[in-house]
């Protein structure tokens, strides 16, 4: 086994473009397989679940809130407003990135699933970028390890989402330091921003220490 993933030490370029193809991939069936075995439920089951594809499907229509409901005093959710507006309690982000399962009538899992395997792609990317594909490879491998990983790797939740967000950060500082160029500062301009808009703390622990690394970069200009 160490012999084969030597092999991975010189990778670069296309070959790494297709390993992390290879990744997104592999990650999607072993996250899927996982929670199949474990007789995982793949439909909505908590509060936060509802209220996430509440505001998706209001998002789906271009709309933050509605009309109060007229049975809002029946409800017993503190997820959800329901008396002034009926509106979700917790910030858009997340509900926009399963905005698009919405629109394409995709199961429940789907999504939340596609954003788990972007997860550990972009752990690959960036560990390969520091070091090489075989310390990406098993760093991707450790990702697919984490036991709470794989339990929101198919609901509907925005810890994965920020998390998404924060490695696009990073993978983006990296690309743009080569030649800084300006539209990966916009690629991470665009994370940043949904990312304040899903779990603002969250956002700031990855913004803030690339802001700086670019300010660092930008010294001398």
């Amino acid at each position: 086994i160490s012999a084969q993933f030597d092999i991975l030490r010189g990778l670069r370029g296309r070959a790494i473009l297709k390993l992390s193809v290879g990744v997104f991939v592999a990650s999607c069936l072993v996250l899927f397989g996982v929670a199949w075995r474990q007789g995982r439920s793949f439909a909505p089951t908590w509060q936060d679940h509802h209220m996430y594809m509440l505001q998706a499907q209001m998002l789906a229509q271009g709309k933050l809130w509605m009309p109060a409901h007229p049975m809002a005093d029946f409800f017993e959710t503190y997820h959800v407003f329901t008396h002034g507006i009926y509106a979700a309690m917790y910030f858009p982000g997340a509900a926009l990135m399963f905005t698009p399962g919405v629109w394409l009538h995709a199961p429940y899992w789907l999504v939340p699933l596609l954003i788990a395997a972007g997860v550990v792609t972009l752990v690959f990317q960036i560990v390969t970028e520091l070091q090489d594909a075989q310390g990406g490879l098993l760093a991707a491998l450790g990702m697919l390890a984490l036991a709470q990983f794989r339990f929101l790797s198919i609901d509907a939740m925005s810890h994965t989402v920020a998390l998404l967000l924060g490695l696009g950060m990073i993978r983006c500082w990296l690309l743009w330091r080569r030649e800084f160029d300006v539209r990966w500062a916009l690629a991470i301009g665009v994370c940043a921003g949904w990312a304040a808009i899903t779990r603002p703390i969250d956002a700031l622990a990855y913004a803030a220490p690339v802001g700086v690394a670019m300010a660092w970069e930008l010294r001398r200009s």
